[in-house]
C-alpha cells in the first residue's frame, strides 16, 4: 500500500488544523485543497497521458505544484481522507452543466461520498468553473450555503441531481449520479475518454479554473474571466501564448519551470 506524505500535502495547501476525521476537518481540508490546486487539463491539451496512480498524483500535486481535473483531484483527495481515517466511497456522475436537457451525457465525472459522524457528505474537489468548495450534506431539497454559491440536491427514481443557485430564483443542474460505488476501471475508461477523444472538451480547449475567496478565475476557449460572488464579471480574450503563460503562472499559481506550463499554447498539441 502506498503511504502518502501527509506533512508535505498539508504544507502545500497551508493547512495547520486538526487531522481528526471529523466534519470540521473535512470541510477545512476540502476548502484549502480547492483554493490551492487549479482545475487544469494541461496534460491532455498537450497530448500527454493523464495517469491516476497514487505516486504520480502525489508527485504532480505536491512536488510539481500542478493541478488536475476530477479523476486526478478526487482520486488523490480520497487517498488523503482514507489515510486520515475517513470512510470514502467513489461515485461517478453524468455532467449536466451547460448541456441541453434533451442531451444524453456519459458518466465522466468523479465525486466522493464521505461517511462521517453518522451522516453522508459529498466531497468534490474537481469540477472546475462551478465546482463546490466545501463538502455538501447528502440531504434532499435543502439549500446549503457555502463560501461561494448555494447548492442543493434533488432525487428522482434513485438519481441525485446536484444543483447550483444562479441568481435569486434560478437553479441549474451541475451533474447527476446514483449512490452505487464506482470501481477503478470505471474511472480508467472515463479518464481515457475525456483526455484523448477528439470530441472531448479537454481536447477542444485549454481549461483552467481556480476559486478565490471572493471570486473565481476561469480560462476557457481563449478567454480569461474573473467572476465575483457579487455578480460582477471581468472578461477579456487571451492575447497570445505569452499572455497565456503569464496568466497560468501569475493568476493560477502554476510553476514557471514546469515543461507544460512554460510551453503552453492556445492551440492543442498532440
Amino acid at each position: 500500500m502506498n503511504r502518502l506524505n501527509l506533512d508535505a500535502y498539508f504544507q502545500r495547501i497551508g493547512y495547520q488544523g486538526s487531522t481528526e476525521p471529523t466534519v470540521e476537518t473535512l470541510r477545512a481540508l476540502h476548502l484549502a485543497h480547492v483554493l490551492t490546486f487549479p482545475f487544469e487539463n494541461l496534460n491532455s491539451w498537450h497530448g500527454r497521458p493523464v495517469p491516476l496512480s497514487l505516486p504520480e498524483l502525489e508527485a504532480k500535486f505536491v512536488r510539481q505544484q500542478r493541478g488536475g481535473y476530477c479523476f486526478e483531484g478526487n482520486t488523490f483527495f480520497a487517498s488523503i481522507l482514507r489515510e486520515l481515517g475517513y470512510r470514502v466511497t467513489p461515485l461517478i456522475a453524468r455532467v449536466r452543466w451547460m448541456r441541453p436537457s434533451e442531451e444524453e451525457t456519459p458518466r465522466t465525472h468523479m465525486l466522493l461520498r464521505v461517511d462521517v459522524e453518522g451522516a453522508a457528505w459529498i466531497a468534490d474537489v474537481g469540477f472546475g468553473a462551478v465546482g463546490q468548495t466545501v463538502p455538501l450534506k447528502l440531504e434532499m431539497d435543502i439549500a446549503q450555503t457555502t463560501p461561494h454559491e448555494p447548492r442543493r440536491y434533488r432525487m428522482d427514481n434513485g438519481i441525485v441531481t446536484h444543483q447550483i443557485q444562479i441568481g435569486p430564483d434560478r437553479w441549474e443542474d451541475v451533474y447527476r449520479f446514483d449512490l452505487h460505488e464506482a470501481v477503478s476501471v470505471d474511472f480508467e475508461v472515463a479518464n481515457w475518454f475525456v483526455s484523448t477523444h477528439p470530441e472531448s472538451l479537454f481536447r477542444q480547449t485549454l481549461f483552467v479554473t481556480l476559486p478565490r475567496h471572493d471570486h473565481r478565475l476561469i480560462l476557457v476557449f481563449g478567454e480569461f474571466t474573473r467572476r465575483y460572488l457579487d455578480g460582477r464579471i471581468e472578461k477579456r480574450p487571451v492575447a497570445d501564448d505569452d499572455d497565456l503563460r503569464h496568466l497560468l503562472i501569475h493568476e493560477f499559481g502554476l510553476p514557471a519551470d514546469d515543461p507544460l506550463v512554460s510551453a503552453a499554447t492556445l492551440r492543442p498539441v498532440g
